[in-house]
């Protein structure tokens, strides 16, 4: 009977029984082979083949973060009320065929599906080492506020005192709450950070009326709603949540505090801070006003700068930040397309704050206008069939990261539904390398291909169709074999296996040579994409030898990273907040000009094209 209490009770496979009491494994097997018992009837071995991150499953993700663990075959959440256990149950019972064990302090799931699962999502892990599942983390905002419910019902508290109201929740995983606080800047709620030596808990508070009031308007913790519906705190003065860290504040302030009242105190009130800084100039009385995030000042280093009057800036964990004594949210956008891909989804154009804007111009010129998507896809299409028909090969230069796994999901794709002649697909570089990384982190890809990869187990990247060229030695019998497509870097013809097949592919028009990336001046693509029928290169014997070009050469415009004039324009107008000043850079000089002019013209924006290394003083 202990056997079976073992097996039934928490999951315990024949051979830990046999361990546990110093049995005979085969006993046991034979023991529960004539009770008829197999190794787990009761838990699944395989994730559900359809499984979609649903609000209700977003909600149980954000119990279990704040009070579960995973426990040999289970997964528990504990010291969670009634309401959330009964939740929990209702949410798992549909998904997975599995024992369900509740009284007073937890629910245990019995299920290796679900703890499997858990793993997968990057949900499971230490008090120490958890995170928010990045699938939630980048995902929409029904799943980021569902989950943000469960975290708080579960372990949060709502602070109602006679000074004022807060909302806080603690962990021992810094790491967890700095996503928690990215989830709530997504619904533009501001937080404050703290940490208890004592206890080694990181906490965070949501402050302010205002803030708590959004916060509840998104997560729809109904206790909490009610409570403060009782006590009606609009009426209360000098709230405690409202503090700023002295040690957080700029030198400047901190300097009149200490001749202040206020001069061995820690925190300040925001008020207080606005009595004792009243003759302070505007920007001044601007920070004090706003709603960031005051984190303590850690430590401050002295770098050596990289140019006269350039300083290299960062900050721990916080990639957009303020820095200095002014009133400044700076973000940089980087590249970025802001327009869907097979490969990604538009960029985000919504932020907690931001008052000044860097901004790509690399399409900026007003004859940077490219084609819709499905003419690009059907113009590539056309010239690899056209290409084919003749018997020739196809060469396609394009960047390892990002350009070239486009290119792979737009060729699979057309092949499979026979809008392209079924041709192999040779990839060499580090093509293969970078797509592997796509691959280990399809949460941050498109929303169709996530689904692909995760829910249905169809991965477009390991198609038939590709073949990953191993050794150098193949490509001059690729190059001179039946009709095929050969992805190779770099993208701009300035070295790289391209290179190579280039060289042996020139000399015959029956070959396309495709360009799908942007051509820097000065380079080889560049060259031949103006026209050149003749280049030279450097031979295997260390000599430059010239080499003429018989092979057809086509760009299709389309596939860039970077987004188009139309698309940069879009981005401006959709950008929320509203910047008050935007800096172009990342574009040729006429470009950025260009574009900057119309952006101010247009948007009503300020804008600058700042020269190299010169400074700009943001204010």
């Amino acid at each position: 009977m202990r056997w079976l209490e073992e097996h039934y009770g928490r999951g315990a496979y024949r051979s830990e029984i046999a361990r546990k009491y110093h049995a005979n494994a085969s006993r046991v097997r034979s023991t529960f082979a004539e009770l008829g018992i197999i190794d787990s009837p009761r838990m699944e071995s395989n994730l559900p083949k359809h499984f979609r991150i649903t609000p209700q499953f977003a909600r149980f993700l954000g119990y279990f973060a704040s009070e579960g663990h995973t426990e040999r075959n289970s997964v528990a959440v504990t010291n969670c009320p009634p309401d959330i256990r009964r939740d929990c149950v209702n949410t798992i019972r549909p998904l997975f065929n599995c024992r369900i064990f509740e009284n007073e302090k937890e629910v245990r799931f019995y299920s290796r599906s679900l703890k499997k699962l858990l793993k997968v999502l990057g949900a499971s892990g230490t008090t120490y080492t958890k995170r928010v599942p990045p699938i939630v983390l980048s995902g929409n905002e029904a799943n980021a506020c569902e989950f943000l419910r469960g975290y708080f019902a579960g372990g949060g508290s709502l602070q109602i005192r006679s000074q004022g109201c807060s909302i806080s929740v603690g962990s021992r995983s810094e790491l967890l709450l700095q996503d928690m606080a990215f989830l709530l800047l997504r619904i533009s709620v501001p937080v404050t950070f703290e940490y208890n030596r004592t206890n080694e808990m990181h906490n965070i508070n949501v402050c302010g009326m205002t803030g708590i009031t959004r916060f509840l308007e998104k997560t729809h913790i109904e206790q909490w709603s009610k409570a403060l519906i009782a006590v009606n705190p609009t009426a209360s003065k000098n709230a405690p949540w409202d503090r700023i860290p002295i040690s957080a504040l700029p030198p400047s302030f901190q300097s009149r505090l200490r001749k202040s009242p206020y001069n061995s105190g820690q925190s300040v009130r925001r008020n207080q801070l606005q009595t004792v800084l009243q003759f302070a100039h505007e920007d001044e009385a601007f920070t004090v006003d706003a709603q960031f995030i005051f984190d303590e000042v850690k430590s401050v280093e002295r770098v050596k700068p990289t140019r006269e009057h350039v300083y290299d800036l960062s900050v721990a964990n916080y990639e957009n930040f303020l820095g200095g004594e002014g009133s400044l949210f700076l973000h940089n956008t980087g590249d970025f397309k802001f327009g869907r891909t097979m490969l990604l989804e538009p960029a985000t154009c919504s932020f907690p704050r931001a008052e000044t804007l860097i901004m790509e111009s690399t399409y900026g010129a007003p004859e940077d206008v490219m084609s819709d998507r499905e003419t690009v896809e059907g113009r590539l299409a056309q010239l690899v069939n056209e290409t084919a028909e003749k018997g020739g090969k196809v060469l396609i230069p394009t960047l390892a990261v990002g350009r070239a796994q486009e290119i792979m999901l737009v060729l699979n794709a057309y092949m499979k539904n026979k809008r392209i002649k079924e041709l192999p697909i040779f990839l060499e570089g580090m093509i293969s390398e970078a797509t592997a990384i796509h691959t280990a982190y399809p949460e941050y890809l498109s929303r169709d291909l996530r689904e692909q990869i995760l829910y249905k187990d169809i991965n477009p990247f390991q198609s038939d169709y590709f073949t990953n060229v191993d050794h150098p030695s193949e490509r001059e019998k690729i190059a001179n074999g039946p009709p095929c497509i050969i992805l190779a870097t770099s993208g701009m013809m300035e070295g790289g296996p391209a290179i190579d097949y280039f060289r042996y592919m020139a000399g015959d028009e029956k070959n396309t040579l495709i360009f799908v990336s942007y051509q820097v001046e000065g380079t080889l693509g560049n060259r031949l994409k103006n026209g050149a029928r003749e280049v030279s290169l450097m031979g295997r014997n260390g000599k430059v030898e010239a080499l003429k070009i018989n092979l057809r050469v086509e760009s299709v415009e389309g596939f860039s990273g970077h987004s188009d004039r139309n698309q940069l324009l879009a981005f401006l107008r959709r950008i929320s907040p509203r910047p008050s000043r935007v800096i172009m850079g990342h574009g040729e000089r006429r470009k950025t000009d260009l574009f900057a002019h119309q952006v101010s013209r247009i948007l009503r924006l300020r804008t600058a094209t700042p020269d190299i290394f010169e400074t700009l003083r943001l204010r």
